[in-house]
């Protein structure tokens, strides 16, 4: 049975050798296009009651710009076509929200804003997407920061926000970066 294992393994070699020889179509690959789309996370947060009061004093916005390096690739600034961004928002405070996205440069000048998400008082499942096509926004791609805006909107009663009051603002998102490889 030993001296067969060899055998075999000639065998197939001359068997793949003989498929190798034949001729190849290499134009076949003329105006082939791969479309690959890849997924990642921008930002998530949770926001209790204590961001939004200082000393018994609302704060009626909080910000932070995080870096963004998603776009430091030559495939992505090369065949980058669109971005599909997706925001999940649950609040739990009975007090609309206005959340801001703004991807800025090196410079911090404002590249590509996001339309401003407005999220109403115990909206348990808020979603809203958005979409730059990048035909349309090359500026998108010199993108190195990204600068979140979150707004209080005033009460109705002119009450303000209990720092005992468990609430909880939280945010999620999330986007396909769609390729175009010839």
């Amino acid at each position: 049975m030993k001296k067969n294992i060899p055998q075999i393994c000639y065998l197939g070699l001359v068997l793949l050798m003989v498929s190798c020889v034949k001729d190849l179509d290499f134009d076949q690959s003329k105006g082939f296009e791969f479309k690959p789309m890849y997924t990642a996370t921008l930002m998530y947060f949770d926001l209790n009651q204590t961001a939004f009061v200082f000393q018994n004093t609302e704060v009626l916005e909080v910000s932070d710009t995080l870096a963004f390096s998603l776009l430091n690739n030559k495939t992505m600034q090369n065949q980058l076509e669109k971005v599909e961004i997706l925001f999940k928002v649950e609040n739990q405070f009975n007090r609309d929200f206005k959340i801001e996205l703004d991807f800025l440069d090196n410079q911090d000048k404002v590249v590509q804003q996001i339309d401003p998400i407005e999220v109403p008082g115990n909206a348990t499942n808020y979603e809203q997407r958005f979409t730059i096509n990048i035909a349309n926004s090359p500026e998108f791609l010199t993108s190195t920061k990204l600068k979140v805006s979150i707004q209080l909107k005033p009460s109705s009663d002119g009450s303000i926000l209990d720092i005992t009051d468990q609430k909880v603002l939280s945010f999620k998102s999330g986007a396909d970066f769609y390729l175009k490889i010839q």
